[in-house]
């Protein structure tokens, strides 16, 4: 640790690292602690719990897929883009999905990204309630799809991610028909 200073940037990018050897149920702020090399208190200046570390792992996610949007001509393929990003990123993350759904309980968890995601809608001239609704539900339906996605009807993942990305063509579309209305 000698070389960089312990932030919470530093915490969250090394706890996702120490996500994809361990999983989500082995990761404890310890273990950070000491994949750092520092001792577990001194995380506490920048993360106050398990459930911070969390969200802000979360959060990191959500950023990074955020960032890997091409520029959209029409919230629809913004919307597209965005929830096939969830998936990459729940598909190249080990236990991604669980991590977002625990994330959630936590208050104020993807405050920041979700005030960037309705400000983004709202350039396609979406209210912020519908932008709101809209995100959430892509959120949900991607996240929902990793998670039970392993169901008895899906043999193979990618039977899972055919699914999940037509279930995300048709809620879209969906959205696009309530918004002609």
């Amino acid at each position: 640790m000698a070389d960089r200073q312990l932030s919470r940037p530093v915490i969250v990018t090394e706890a996702l690292r120490l996500l994809e050897e361990v999983g989500l149920e082995d990761l404890s702020l310890r273990k950070v602690a000491a994949s750092l090399g520092v001792k577990a208190p001194s995380l506490y200046w920048h993360i106050a719990d398990k459930d911070d570390l969390r969200a802000a792992m979360g959060e990191r996610l959500l950023r990074d897929c955020l960032g890997s949007i091409p520029p959209s001509e029409d919230w629809q393929s913004w919307l597209r883009a965005f929830g096939r990003a969830i998936w990459r990123a729940q598909e190249t993350t080990r236990d991604a999905g669980a991590l977002l759904m625990s994330a959630r309980s936590v208050k104020h968890a993807f405050q920041g990204t979700a005030t960037e995601i309705v400000s983004v809608l709202g350039r396609f001239g979406l209210d912020e309630v519908t932008a709101t609704r809209m995100h959430w539900s892509v959120q949900a339906l991607v996240t929902g799809w990793a998670v039970f996605g392993d169901a008895e009807d899906c043999e193979h993942s990618a039977q899972v991610s055919e699914a999940a990305l037509d279930s995300l063509d048709v809620l879209i579309l969906g959205w696009a028909t309530r918004q002609a209305a």
